[in-house]
């Protein structure tokens, strides 16, 4: 049955809603393996050591790098992008700057409590995630390259996936960023996570949301 108007415009208000909360809570749990300092994603490790370098805050750093390589993505494999993209853009680095504000730049000294930190910030990093791409209204300049880099050469996403994670990790690698236990373990566990969220959580209370 064709949608009206009205359920069209509703399901893309609850579409960017959940995009804009996931993108927050992903911001969350960021910023709280930032400040447990027991290392960040590829992605984040990457971004901490060029802003790093150049001497910008992470929240510039991440909106340029995603204004160019969604550019990039734009001209050539557009499908990939969508409203969530703009919002991935424009403010996930800004909120991970106002949570690394409120955290403070002083990581706690206890290891149980920095391991603590570390396990919760990895679900509800692994939370953000699922719900942001729960939306269905595009990825992430990053979360595209793995998808576009297949397309381009018909290599296995997974395949595309490791190459890309493993290139910014070593990028990070050398630009100082911060490398650490919980870098293997978003790389192990973030995956199955997110897959456990998106079965138990966000795909049943979107489908929920709009009456499916």
């Amino acid at each position: 049955m064709r949608k009206n108007g009205e359920e069209m415009k509703k399901e893309l208000f609850v579409r960017l809603l959940y995009a804009l909360i996931g993108d927050i809570i992903l911001a969350l749990g960021a910023a709280l393996l930032i400040f447990a300092s027991l290392g960040v994603d590829a992605f984040t490790v990457a971004n901490l050591g060029a802003a790093g370098k150049l001497g910008w805050s992470l929240g510039v750093y991440q909106m340029t790098f995603g204004l160019v390589v969604g550019l990039i993505i734009l001209l050539f494999k557009r499908h990939h992008l969508g409203y969530a993209s703009i919002i991935n853009i424009l403010l996930t680095g800004y909120f991970i700057d106002f949570f690394m504000f409120l955290f403070g730049s002083h990581s706690p000294e206890n290891i149980v409590v920095k391991v603590l930190i570390m396990l919760v910030a990895l679900l509800i990093y692994s939370l953000g995630i699922s719900l942001y791409s729960t939306s269905g209204l595009g990825a992430g300049p990053y979360d595209a390259l793995a998808p576009v880099l297949s397309e381009i050469t018909g290599w296995k996403f997974m395949n595309c996936r490791i190459l890309v994670d493993s290139t910014f990790f070593i990028l990070g690698f050398f630009l100082g960023g911060p490398i650490g236990v919980a870098s293997l373990l978003t790389a192990v566990f973030l995956g199955p996570l997110i897959n456990i969220f998106n079965q138990t959580i966000t795909n049943p209370s979107l489908a929920k949301f709009l009456g499916k």
